[in-house]
């Protein structure tokens, strides 16, 4: 109870959390949050200044009931308001749309992903409105470069974004609805024109110019297409030239923290300018100065790199302890770190469900908690092996916090991860360095040059530590899934071993021991629940078509290409624990027939080819279809399969077709 105490701001920070999510599950109505709010503030207010709580007990529960609630509604509230900030969400009937861009553009290849605002004409007049957020992509930009605050029309009509339609499969229509976006556009190439130029003010985007002239200078300084996309996303947080082969090596080793900007390049730029500003010796007066500059180049750095969730956190931070100090006041880093949170959630409240700032969040808690538990005292060396021993424990401190959650988004483990931070955290740090210098500097003919070539070889070295250590055996344990509760439970087990570690007492020993029951009982519980599973799918593909019969941890699948049937059936696969996987060649024209007890499945790739198989079906049985013909239930169309009533199941339009199978 005295930690929870010492950390008033994360107090608040739960029930706020948890009215976010309230109001991301609700069906967002206004009215009713408003009421909400304004009804536990006000009783709150009434319990705060008429003191209508006495005694000890009293004052902590009737207090905190009143505070508490009054944080969850405004949770709840500000979700809502940010999610229903448009309410018209239906798309509009024209096959052309006009969009402005609102937020900085995400390039893959040619390809650019950007936020927008979808306009609409208002009913009998020449205007047009806000009416919707909208995610646009554009598969070749071409000559187009979207920039924040453009006008464009684009040659494409504005959709729903439609539901998973297969088993397993990544849900991207609640992702973008966390984030209040409930239509999609998806362009072809050179699919629209730019009606105005924006010029768009405000802290996040007075950078860009910077930021694309930097990218500039990269691309001029490194014609290597490599060194370039680890430059830029090292540098700048720029992806757009990342080659996948490349990132995949740094996820094996255990390494692609350093691909994202984060609070390690928010200290390292701030010691070099804290250490420039140290040797102009700044009068003890002026020394307010000195907090004020090293807070307007964190946040400048934040713009320059894209105000990426990670970055944010950081520069948050960052600004809490300059302040601290500037003030002369003493603060606590969990308490600065849920403040941090709380403003970020205030203006962004699809923070809390982005991966990337939850793995800051939790790496940045584990290293402060951590870190003087795991480190060791060395018998012997000097500086460089107290460097390497504070490298491991950070290392260890920052996994030990993040593993659960890094399991459950991208279920792999790597192996070789001390290894691979002590040796490519240094070099990063130096390529980050030799970067800053080239970008400040590389005007000048000679030093510009030098700089290039240090820049040039260490990438070389990093790309090629990076590339050695994940080709190693072993370097990654992959095909793990956990759910939810278990993420939850493995979390709880971390911080049962922590206070474990701290107060070794029999309390957090029976704890851990319990945490460590709970998370064993509940996988052994999904292991049992799946052992006598008999399944029978339909996925829906493009261009192939993909059957799979699974029972317990083993899958039979049935397709022509088992390359691309990986990528639509993983997910799938992950979630149910299947281990052990059986290709067999699947012909175009094939037709496939199942008796499942008394039931039987007929399969074919088109409704028109299993129209011509004779196979009798009763009004139990099922006709599936990859592609079926205008109304697949047609009754001329049953009599064609020698029918009057059958179940027909068309997977392009309906989603994968699942059926529990019955018998051995």
């Amino acid at each position: 109870m005295k930690t929870w105490t010492r950390v008033p701001v994360f107090r608040l920070l739960v029930p706020f959390a948890f009215g976010i999510l309230s109001g991301l599950s609700t069906d967002f109505s206004l009215h009713t949050a408003l009421i909400s709010f304004f009804t536990a503030f006000c009783v709150n207010g009434l319990f705060t200044f008429k003191k209508y709580a006495t005694g000890a007990h009293a004052h902590r529960w009737l207090m905190g009931i009143p505070l508490y609630t009054s944080w969850y509604f405004a949770g709840y509230l500000i979700m809502v308001l940010k999610s229903a900030a448009f309410v018209h969400t239906r798309p509009p009937s024209t096959s052309v749309s006009i969009v402005s861009v609102d937020d900085n553009p995400s390039w893959k290849s040619k390809a650019v992903r950007f936020t927008g605002t979808l306009w609409t004409p208002v009913t009998n007049t020449a205007l047009y409105r806000r009416s919707a957020k909208v995610m646009v992509r554009i598969g070749d930009a071409g000559v187009i470069n979207p920039v924040p605050g453009d006008l464009m029309v684009l040659r494409s009509a504005a959709e729903e974004v439609k539901s998973p339609m297969n088993p397993g499969q990544f849900d991207y229509k609640a992702y973008l609805k966390r984030s209040g976006i409930r239509l999609q556009i998806n362009a072809k190439s050179n699919a629209g024109i730019v009606l105005k130029a924006g010029n768009p003010a405000g802290l996040k985007f007075m950078a860009v110019p910077v930021r694309n002239t930097s990218a500039e200078l990269l691309k001029r300084a490194l014609p290597d297409s490599a060194l370039l996309g680890v430059a830029g996303a090292l540098i700048l947080g720029e992806d757009r030239w990342m080659e996948q082969d490349i990132q995949a090596g740094f996820s094996s080793a255990g390494v692609l923290h350093v691909l994202c900007v984060s609070g390690m390049h928010v200290v390292l730029l701030l010691t070099i300018i804290e250490k420039i500003l140290n040797l102009l010796r700044i009068p003890v007066k002026l020394k307010f100065l000195q907090y004020l500059i090293l807070i307007g180049v964190t946040w400048y750095y934040t713009s320059l790199t894209g105000f990426s969730p990670s970055i944010i956190r950081a520069a948050m931070m960052m600004t809490l302890v300059l302040a601290s100090k500037l003030f002369h006041k003493s603060g606590n880093l969990s308490n600065n770190m849920a403040a941090t949170a709380l403003i970020m959630f205030l203006f962004e409240p699809a923070y809390l469900f982005n991966a990337g700032f939850q793995l800051s969040f939790l790496a940045v808690l584990g290293i402060f908690h951590f870190y003087n538990q795991v480190k060791w005292n060395p018998v012997a060396g000097g500086k460089i092996v107290q460097a390497m021993r504070d490298m491991v424990a950070v290392s260890v401190a920052a996994q030990a916090a993040t593993f659960a959650v890094s399991l459950f988004y991208f279920h792999r483990f790597p192996t070789y991860f001390m290894i691979a931070n002590l040796v490519i955290v240094p070099l990063a740090t130096i390529v980050l360095y030799l970067g800053m210098l080239m970008l400040s500097l590389g005007w000048i003919s000679i030093l510009g040059e030098v700089l290039r070539w240090a820049l040039s070889n260490t990438l070389k070295a990093l790309i090629f530590c990076t590339t050695t250590i994940a080709n190693w055996p072993g370097s990654v344990i992959d095909g793990i899934y956990i759910n939810l509760f278990e993420c939850l439970l493995l979390l709880l087990v971390v911080a049962c071993c922590y206070f474990l570690i701290v107060e070794k007492s029999f309390r957090r020993l029976r704890n851990l021991l319990i945490g460590l029951a709970l998370f064993f009982g509940t996988t052994a519980y999904n292991r049992m629940k799946s052992a006598d599973h008999k399944e029978f799918l339909v996925f829906r593909s493009p261009a192939n078509p993909v059957l799979v019969f699974t029972k317990s941890e083993s899958a039979v699948v049935l397709t022509p290409d088992s390359a691309k049937a990986i990528a639509i059936i993983k997910g799938h696969l992950l979630q149910n624990n299947i281990r052990h996987i059986q290709y067999i060649k699947l012909n175009y024209g094939s037709c496939i027939k199942i008796r499942n007890g008394k039931q039987k499945i007929l399969w074919q790739h088109s409704y028109a080819e299993a129209s011509k198989n004779t196979i009798a079906l009763t009004a139990n049985d099922w006709l599936v279809t990859d592609k079926g013909i205008n109304s697949a239930d047609n009754s001329a169309k049953k009599d064609s399969v020698h029918l009057k009533s059958f179940s027909c199941h068309v997977v392009d339009r309906q989603g994968a077709f699942t059926i529990r199978l019955s018998g051995k």
